[in-house]
């Protein structure tokens, strides 16, 4: 069974776990597609020279990324930019996590196809001054300054979509308009101008069902009211679950979201 060189492949749970998975924090190239073994399901490519590539060659390092793939870590890679390309090519990704890729913008088409995708991690520094790795992390850390009016088309299955600790200013009115099962939103510490409230016409239809039946329970804007629904399906083995049950969300009493 083949593995990318400088990486480790073993086996996970599998069922809504990872079945196959590949991990590479040292490696200095992106693995080729035939590096990989067979129905690799999820990849952690956490790896800072990467960053250090050319366009052309992370374009192709992720091009090569099998589209079996149903998990794809890239932290602390240090990408600085998304291919235009996007990750339409991995049809089946159902978790995406960009944190420490100091990007600063995304292509329009970055997760156009994904349909799948139930989880998207876009959150820039969240370390503190006070912690030990916070200057390292401060400097790979995204710093998203816009998105798309369709930057997040199509994605009919998002659950989570983290984009704390960035510096948005503005959100495109409907930006969020096609992700009728979006449970978790976070905005806060972004420098918005005017402050961003609950009544933005890019919430227009995640807040308007019946508090206690609709999808979105969690759209933090000010403070981080934690990673409850995420935890949960951590500790029962079913993030790459397709399951999805709007209302309250689990391990908490009360929704989180205050109106």
């Amino acid at each position: 069974t083949p593995c990318p060189s400088g990486c480790r492949c073993h086996l996970g749970h599998g069922g809504d776990d990872c079945g196959v998975m590949v991990e590479c924090r040292k490696i200095s190239a992106f693995p080729a597609s035939s590096d990989y073994p067979e129905d690799t399901d999820c990849v952690f490519l956490n790896a800072p020279k990467l960053g250090g590539l050319s366009d052309d060659a992370k374009a192709k390092g992720l091009a090569a990324i099998p589209a079996t793939v149903r998990r794809l870590d890239l932290s602390e890679s240090s990408l600085g930019k998304i291919p235009e390309a996007g990750f339409g090519h991995l049809p089946a990704l159902r978790v995406l996590n960009l944190e420490f890729n100091k990007l600063v913008t995304l292509p329009e088409a970055a997760f156009h196809g994904l349909s799948k995708l139930k989880v998207l991690w876009l959150t820039g520094n969240h370390y503190q001054p006070d912690e030990k790795e916070y200057k390292r992390m401060k400097k790979a850390g995204n710093n998203l300054k816009e998105l798309h009016p369709n930057q997040f088309q199509g994605l009919e299955s998002l659950q989570v979509l983290l984009m704390h600790h960035n510096q948005l200013t503005s959100l495109p009115d409907g930006l969020f308009s096609e992700l009728k099962k979006l449970r978790v939103l976070k905005l806060l510490d972004n420098p918005f101008s005017p402050p961003l409230s609950r009544s933005h016409p890019a919430f227009e239809g995640l807040l308007a069902e019946n508090k206690k039946t609709r999808a979105l329970q969690q759209l933090d804007l000010v403070d981080d009211s934690g990673d409850s629904l995420e935890d949960y399906w951590e500790s029962h083995r079913s993030y790459l679950s397709d399951d999805f049950k709007p209302g309250k969300l689990p391990g908490r009493k009360t929704s989180h979201e205050e109106l």
